[in-house]
């Protein structure tokens, strides 16, 4: 009797070793499918980014092309205003001649313009 006791203690042991297996294992499982779900989470947000990224980028290269143009515009009208102020006029180009108080006029709408593609 004593014999079929001490079995039933291990038995009993055995028993409560497996359920804290199983409530491990139950636990484990929960944290996986919880970090499954954060991992994919944060990839769609990478891909999110990834695309914001791509997109931004675009915007930038298409801002410094359009810097690059106003620049471009700025040099042509200074030396314009630079020949404006030794001949009081300038050429006539196509037919239009530019007053000085034109060039200041479109030398600080350029400015304008370029500073608001600095606060982009």
């Amino acid at each position: 009797m004593l014999l079929y006791l001490s079995e039933f203690v291990n038995l009993s042991k055995s028993i409560l070793e497996m359920e804290e297996i199983k409530s491990i294992i139950a636990a484990l499982d929960v944290e996986i499918t919880s970090l499954k779900a954060k991992l994919s989470e944060l990839k769609e947000n990478n891909s999110e980014l990834s695309s914001n990224l791509v997109q931004v980028t675009a915007q930038l290269r298409k801002r410094e092309e359009e810097l690059k143009d106003f620049q471009s515009k700025i040099d042509d009208l200074t030396q314009q205003m630079k020949a404006t102020e030794q001949n009081q006029q300038l050429p006539k180009q196509e037919g239009i001649v530019v007053s000085e108080a034109e060039i200041d006029a479109l030398v600080r709408e350029i400015d304008e313009c370029i500073n608001r593609l600095k606060q982009v």
